[in-house]
């Protein structure tokens, strides 16, 4: 999942420097691929729709065609598993609509709730040892510089920077669809680590800001 991860963000990079039909096919296709792969890959596929939305959205015909070529590659690789029932059932088994959360709404809210809560900490603490993992993701002084490079992150969000945007929104997709639906009592290990390139982007955009206000304090 974090190869999938890695493959789509590149392709989507390359797509919004080059604008060729080419590169959108290629996008749709890395898309596609996230089918194969791990379940948790598929929460990589609302990301560069995303970032599509932001930087390239289709309001014009040659959007349109670029968007067209995307959609077209990535069917051409998931229309052979529409039919296979089997497939989704097991993608199903890793969501919350597998586990006794689905029971009633109030424990599908809580559930929700709780989970988010430790996934919002999860960068300093865990409350479950699983996969070699006993404490936070990150230590703890990385931890301090993603609290300041968050709030740096919503300073630029609110400038109306474009790239901050799509930063604060890709990390707010990805924590609640990794953190929040799997149905279990605690974030699992296995797709946590699907945040880990934002928390360490977090964190050296606080120890970036830490490093800009020494010099101009002390020259």
């Amino acid at each position: 999942a974090l190869f999938a991860l890695g493959i789509v963000l590149a392709a989507f990079a390359w797509a919004l420097k080059s604008m060729r039909v080419a590169s959108f096919v290629l996008l749709g296709l890395t898309m596609g691929l996230c089918f194969y792969l791990y379940p948790a890959a598929l929460y990589v596929l609302p990301l560069p729709i995303i970032g599509l939305l932001i930087f390239s959205p289709p309001n014009n015909r040659d959007a349109l065609k670029r968007w067209g070529w995307m959609l077209v590659s990535a069917s051409l690789l998931v229309y052979p598993l529409i039919i296979q029932s089997k497939y989704w059932e097991a993608k199903i088994a890793g969501t919350f609509l597998y586990t006794d959360a689905s029971t009633s709404v109030g424990t599908l809210i809580r559930n929700v709730i709780l989970n988010s809560l430790y996934t919002s900490l999860s960068f300093l603490y865990t409350p479950e040892q699983s996969h070699y993992v006993s404490v936070g993701y990150m230590d703890p002084v990385s931890s301090i510089f993603i609290v300041i490079g968050i709030a740096y992150l919503i300073k630029l969000v609110f400038s109306k920077n474009p790239s901050a945007l799509f930063l604060a929104l890709s990390f707010l997709t990805m924590f609640f669809i990794v953190g929040a639906t799997h149905g279990r009592n605690f974030p699992t290990a296995t797709r946590m680590f699907l945040l880990l390139p934002w928390f360490a982007l977090f964190a050296a955009y606080g120890l970036e800001w830490c490093a800009e206000k020494a010099s101009q304090l002390f020259h």
